[in-house]
């Protein structure tokens, strides 16, 4: 098999399910799928449940229950979408036993441009982006949903309905009503919502990791 980072999606599944094969290896393959999917999960999981830190948690039990089911994975849907879906069903799960999706999303005061910005720049955009994610956050749950995997996350539209149990219509419908109340909410604003809900690097190693010392228990 190529290495991980060059296998395809159907190579690592196949990999990681294979009891033959020795745990280390198996979880090698499964650790590359959660990095090529990892920003996909988190950002189903907030869609939901507008905290970051309950995001995390939602995405590393994603990534348990994607493990243990790998074997159900059939290819008839794209490997993201299918894990979409799971990561879409855990978040509205987490809702009903916690009411997490009552409370008010959290500020990231993290979450920071980088590039060669000057530091009015930098806390500017800062500033915008903090906007557009407030105005997303306020949007209802069927458009917020939508707009974070087709806007934000850019996923494709059959994908999107699929993880939302969607019409490919509803999908577009959905996203064009959202970007409308965006453009409302936050009319002077330049910055590029695609943007909002940063997952960098940090974060995807935090859940990878926390992930792998589950599957070791």
């Amino acid at each position: 098999m190529p290495s991980a980072l060059q296998s395809s999606d159907a190579e690592l599944c196949s990999v990681a399910q294979a009891d033959a094969t020795p745990l280390a290896a198996r979880h090698v393959a499964f650790e590359a799928l959660m990095r090529r999917y990892n920003r996909l999960v988190y950002r189903a999981c907030r869609a939901v449940l507008r905290r970051d830190a309950d995001a995390e948690d939602c995405a590393q039990r994603v990534w348990v229950k994607v493990f243990r089911r790998l074997d159900g994975y059939e290819g008839r849907a794209s490997f993201g979408a299918w894990v979409g879906r799971i990561a879409y069903h855990e978040a509205i799960s987490m809702t009903r036993n916690t009411h997490s999706a009552d409370l008010r999303p959290m500020e990231d005061a993290e979450r920071v441009p980088s590039g060669s910005a000057t530091p009015e720049q930098e806390v500017s955009a800062k500033q915008a982006l903090a906007r557009i994610e407030r105005a997303v956050d306020a949007l209802s749950a069927p458009l917020r949903e939508v707009f974070m995997l087709r806007d934000i996350e850019a996923r494709p539209v059959d994908e999107v309905a699929t993880m939302l149990g969607l019409s490919e219509e509803n999908v577009r419908v959905r996203s064009h009503r959202a970007r409308i109340e965006l453009r409302r909410a936050v009319e002077h604003t330049d910055a590029d919502a695609s943007a909002a809900f940063s997952f960098d690097g940090e974060r995807c190693d935090r859940i990878v990791r926390g992930v792998l010392a589950l599957l070791e228990d």
